[in-house]
């Protein structure tokens, strides 16, 4: 997290979890493979954003240096959830609320930002014809 210019080292992330150092020309380099595939680069004090989580400074951080962490969504998102009523098995349909139920647990270090984010998730299912019941039974568990 430092101000980009000559010869300075930036972070790029990898698939595996890692931040590996890439200058200003290796990021032109790697965005000239493929037209529509383009790395980019973000420069913050305050936030980093990593595949679906958002580690950034908070009140916290001031009080006792602790990163606070919050899901996160690419803007390509579009939230296309196999529909309720698709030829699933149950137990697929329970397995895919419970796993994201406990990742959005996972990356969401504050009560409010995990309870905006299960309303929200709630309420996608819903539009995809998912019953009250089912999540709220499900998710609960």
């Amino acid at each position: 997290m430092s101000s980009s210019g000559p010869g300075r080292v930036l972070l790029r992330a990898r698939s595996s979890g890692r931040f590996v150092p890439y200058t200003q020309g290796e990021r032109q380099i790697a965005n000239s493979f493929h037209p529509t595939i383009k790395f980019t680069r973000e420069i913050s004090e305050t936030e980093i954003k990593f595949l679906d989580t958002k580690v950034y400074k908070d009140k916290r951080f001031h009080k006792e240096s602790i990163l606070d962490v919050q899901t996160h969504y690419k803007p390509a998102e579009t939230f296309q959830f196999t529909n309720f009523y698709s030829c699933h098995p149950p137990g697929v349909t329970k397995g895919f609320i419970k796993e994201e139920t406990l990742r959005l647990l996972r990356t969401n270090s504050s009560k409010e930002t995990f309870e905006e984010n299960i309303k929200n998730f709630e309420s996608r299912l819903k539009c995809r014809g998912y019953p009250t019941s089912v999540i709220k039974n499900t998710s609960q568990k």
